[in-house]
């Protein structure tokens, strides 16, 4: 090779590695920070911290008392909580890009690995430099909020690479491996741990088949096993996924309904894309063919469980890359397609970005949720301890990440108990939804007598038999004027209604 070749080499690698930083410190903040279930997953950590201990029943809540939780993200919450006790904001940032440096690392090796498996090269530069910043760069956009999910996701990935390397060469530290994924994995996010045993149990048949079934693989199971048992809200938080599978509430939560692929083109490119790269390694590869079967299904099912999809993509996808011709033009790249490269790359992008978000004051979402409206209210409110609000479900969970009481929050679960029955034999969780309905929210009011209501503002994309707007208008007939109007909604201070 000349030396004109390797100086073309080089400036091609620093084009495409100043492409590939970019990508990571482009990652914004704020995307990620404003999801609904990041407000009380903080308070709950933060409270959890605050008692010392792993909290089982529902908190900051006028429902009832003492109503049953399963604490299935007790150590995503405890991690959240303080570090956003630490640090504010810059903390909680902190661990989404130390997530996104996980699943990054993980995908690259799982890429890695599927190739080993079909005795190709351990790495590609068009996998390096074009598919893996760009598949990181929608799920960070699409699904990297601030909740278990961003943690657990790497995690599944890197226990699938370490399955298919146990499967390449079972010994005990391989198994030990898997064991640490699982315990690390039911104490992040309890409701994940199925995938694991799904992907568990779809190599074993493989290995039965294939009769290579050995001691090992008996070690691996129960070290997976006693992983998942040892987290902190039992058996419970691992079968945590049927009362979400098994609960018709669970159809009223947007993320839980199937994408709509109609108006979600990339989804739908993604599902396409994920079909054409499995098309050439399936045959006779009875684990891939169960991997796909099972992703798809995972990824038709429901938005939430869309992201699956894409994070095996790349497992798929580091096959068919060998078939185009074009992909050769990446060639000069070769040279820089280690992990030591990665690594600096990745680093490298993700303390800039650190360092920017530091340094950039963070813009409380004051449309998205009822910020000034809480301001208002807590400054009102002059009585000990926490105001009973009634907000609606989405916006409920910051309400009591800034103090108040709800009706119910993003843990559904211990709202739907019997026990919270009410007005109309509605449970809690239902009064939050339904309340917001017209004809209801005066019934829910009287009958649960918060201290405060907020209602958001129209939103001028809604139809006339839009929710809110009927709700609203219902609110405006059968109560005074509001008592306060910010950009989130109208507050109206109930307390002289409710002697």
């Amino acid at each position: 090779m000349t030396k004109r070749t390797m100086n073309i080499q080089k400036v091609i690698f620093l084009v495409y590695a100043a492409i590939f930083v970019a990508v990571f410190i482009f990652m914004d903040a704020d995307s990620s920070r404003n999801d609904p279930d990041t407000f009380w997953h903080i308070a709950v950590g933060k409270e959890m911290i605050a008692q010392g201990k792993v909290i089982d029943t529902a908190i900051h809540t006028y429902a009832g008392e003492n109503l049953h939780y399963v604490p299935h993200e007790a150590g995503f919450q405890w991690i959240v909580g303080g570090l956003y006790s630490l640090w504010g904001w810059t903390g909680v940032h902190l661990l989404t890009l130390l997530s996104i440096f996980i699943l990054t690392w993980g995908l690259y090796r799982l890429m890695e690995v599927s190739r080993m498996e079909m005795d190709l090269p351990r790495m590609h530069p068009f996998l390096f430099y074009i598919a893996l910043p760009l598949i990181m760069l929608i799920i960070y956009l699409v699904y990297f909020k601030i909740r278990p999910q961003m943690v657990s996701a790497g995690l599944v990935v890197w226990f699938a690479v370490w399955l298919r390397r146990f499967a390449m060469n079972t010994t005990v530290t391989k198994a030990g491996a898997l064991g640490i994924l699982s315990f690390m994995t039911a104490n992040v996010h309890a409701g994940v741990w199925a995938v694991l045993i799904v992907l568990f149990m779809m190599q074993t048949l493989e290995r039965i088949g294939e009769k290579k079934l050995n001691r090992y693989d008996l070690f691996a199971m129960i070290f997976i096993v006693l992983g998942g048992l040892a987290n902190a809200g039992g058996w419970n938080s691992l079968t945590y996924f049927l009362t979400l599978s098994g609960s018709p509430f669970t159809k009223i939560i947007n993320e839980w309904t199937p994408v709509s692929f109609s108006s979600n083109y990339i989804a739908f490119a993604t599902v396409i894309l994920f079909i054409l790269s499995t098309m050439y390694s399936i045959k006779q590869r009875p684990f891939r063919l169960m991997l796909f079967i099972g992703m798809m299904y995972l990824g038709l099912a429901s938005y939430k469980q869309f992201l699956y999809l894409l994070l095996f993509l790349p497992y798929f996808m580091a096959v068919i890359v060998e078939r185009f011709k074009w992909t050769a033009a990446f060639q000069a790249l070769e040279p820089y397609i280690r992990l030591k490269y990665l690594l600096s790359l990745l680093v490298t992008g993700l303390l800039l970005n650190f360092a920017a978000a530091t340094f950039t004051a963070y813009n409380q979402p004051v449309k998205q949720f009822p910020v000034e409206e809480m301001n208002y209210i807590l400054q009102t409110y002059a009585s000990v301890g926490r105001p009973k609000v009634l907000s609606n479900y989405v916006s409920s969970g910051y309400v009591m990440f800034r103090g108040g009481d709800v009706l119910a929050d993003g843990r559904f679960d211990p709202f739907i108990l019997d026990a919270t029955r009410g007005i109309h034999q509605w449970t809690a969780f239902e009064r939050s939804v339904n309340g917001f309905r017209s004809g209801y929210l005066m019934d829910v009011i009287r009958a649960d007598r918060p201290d405060f209501l907020i209602v958001p503002a129209l939103d001028l994309k809604e139809n006339a038999n839009s929710l809110s707007s009927v709700g609203l208008n219902e609110v405006k007939r059968q109560l005074p004027e509001p008592d306060f109007t910010g950009s989130y909604g109208q507050v109206w201070d109930l307390r002289r209604l409710n002697p």
